[in-house]
């Protein structure tokens, strides 16, 4: 029998971990509540409910860490979801980041900010992925 012979060594000492990206700003998270469901008739006539939530995107519930990948994004904040209406790809509690300047394509997951029709201030906004 010939010895079996590998391409890859396994270091047999310790290893330098230096953990998560160091200095890195951290991300505003957003605070969200008074979820509800509203209700509207799309183009066919059919009902649609969906998922609310208030918006403050001046009120900040805590400062979390900003991902490395995300590391020289500006203006980029974090949310929680709440409600089940974007289950299975987001469940509820889950934080998801939002880039004010990354341009939306088909596909995306978006923010949506909703206003009273009476002046710019956003009152509630949707989370929904994007089809066209």
């Amino acid at each position: 029998r010939e010895p079996v012979r590998s391409e890859v060594t396994v270091l047999d000492g310790p290893v330098s971990w230096r953990g998560p990206a160091p200095d890195l700003p951290p991300l505003p998270l957003v605070g969200t509540g008074d979820c509800a469901t509203i209700s509207f008739e799309d183009q066919s006539g059919n009902m649609l409910e969906i998922e609310r939530c208030s918006f403050d995107a001046d009120h900040t519930v805590r400062m979390i860490a900003r991902p490395p990948a995300l590391a020289g994004a500006r203006d980029v904040y974090a949310i929680y979801f709440h409600g089940e209406s974007m289950l299975p790809r987001f469940e509820p509690g889950d934080v998801g980041f939002v880039d004010p300047r990354r341009p939306a394509g088909p596909g995306d997951y978006v923010l949506v900010q909703l206003n009273s029709g009476q002046d710019d201030d956003v009152v509630s906004v949707l989370v929904k992925r994007l089809v066209r």
